[in-house]
């Protein structure tokens, strides 16, 4: 996962800009730098996603398998619809952490770049 240059910080908050005020940017910023803590408490292992779980009669049947490997199933699943490979190159928007990316690189031998609104998500990316 890498951090943002200049010129992609100035596009992303140019688009940002025309969501919502300069106030609540810096106050999305601030959540995700002030609460990576309550992030991983609630999610774990630096993801924000549900997982992969297998489900019979609409019921999850393994959730034994833990938060962590349902994220890395997702993972795995995802680069094998994306058909990833060592020519891939893959874009996290929203990367948090990395974990996801840095877990798809090792998985498929991929290239990711991660971008992140909060730079201490990015310090732990790299």
């Amino acid at each position: 996962s890498s951090g943002i240059n200049a010129e992609s910080q100035s596009v992303l908050f140019s688009f940002l800009e025309k969501m919502t005020t300069v106030e609540e940017i810096a106050a999305i910023i601030g959540h995700y730098d002030n609460h990576r803590e309550w992030h991983d408490l609630a999610r774990g292992n630096g993801n924000l996603g549900d997982g992969y779980y297998q489900f019979q009669g609409g019921k999850a049947t393994d959730l034994a398998i833990g938060f962590p490997e349902a994220c890395r199933r997702m993972t795995r699943y995802l680069g094998t619809l994306g058909q990833l490979d060592k020519s891939s190159i893959v874009l996290d928007l929203g990367c948090g952490e990395g974990t996801p990316a840095i877990n798809m690189a090792k998985m498929f031998g991929c290239k990711v770049v991660g971008v992140d609104i909060s730079k201490n998500n990015l310090a732990k990316a790299n």
